[in-house]
This record gives structure tokens, sequence and C-alpha cells, in this order.
């Protein structure tokens, strides 16, 4: 008889989102992607604190607004492409519509799904231990 280890490796979820599932693993890739946006959105922090309150005195208001529309342009790009990854190209921006044209909702989206995936994984160790712990208070018993 075969010992099937599949079922006790959480290999992937179902996710529910804009009314369309999606199966994830918390895998190497998943793990790169989130990195990447995090690393990208932590970038453009920076980009911006460069730009000093004199710069700006110095600005036009149109300049001024090119700057914020093209920052904002940035950040929802970063998202659209991290879910277009991870999820399926054009997926980004189909949960980008379906959401009322929401970058924040898009960020919260990757957030969530970061965030259940460590849980199963927590999960899946948690109940490793435990097995561990049962088998060695029986071994203690004999």
């Amino acid at each position: 008889m075969a010992i099937n280890l599949d079922e006790r490796l959480n290999k992937a979820l179902t996710f529910t989102i804009g009314e369309k599932d999606y199966e994830l693993a918390y895998s190497d890739d998943l793990v790169k992607e989130t990195s990447n946006v995090m690393l990208n959105l932590a970038d453009m922090q920076k980009q911006a604190e460069k730009i000093s309150e004199k710069d700006t005195d110095e600005m036009s208001i149109e300049e001024q607004v090119k700057y914020v529309n093209n920052s904002i342009d940035k950040i929802h790009n970063t998202y659209v492409t991290a879910l277009d990854n991870i999820l399926g190209a054009g997926e980004g921006e189909r949960l980008y519509d379906y959401y009322d044209h929401s970058t924040n909702r898009l960020a919260t989206i990757l957030d969530l799904l970061n965030e259940e995936l460590q849980n199963a994984q927590k999960k899946q160790h948690a109940n490793r231990k435990q097995r561990r712990q049962a088998k060695y208070k029986s071994n203690q018993r004999d």
C-alpha cells in the first residue's frame, strides 16, 4: 500500500476574486513576485522623497499634476503586472475594471493572497509539528 504524501502537502488553495476562481500555491514564484512589487514600490517612495519642497515649489501646477499622475500610473502598472504574473495574463486589468478602477483594491488583493497563502503554510507546519510530537509521545510510552 502506497503512502499518499499529497494529502499532507498543501499544494494549492482556491480563491475567488472578482467572481472568478484561481488556484494558487505558496510557491517561490509567488514569493518573488510579491517581493518584487514591494521593492518596486519602496524604490518609487525613495524617488518621491528625493524631490524636495523647493523642487515642488519651482514646479508649475501642471508639472505637479503630471508628476502625481505619472506616480499613480507607475504604481497601478506595478500591481497590474504582478497580478498578471500571478493569476494570468490580463487578470490585473480585469480586476482593476471589476473593482471600480481602484489600484488600492489591487494592492489589497495582493496582500490578502499573500496573507492567506502564508497562513496555509503555517497551518501545514503546525500540523507537521503536532504529528511529530504525537509520535514522540507515543514512542515514549512504548
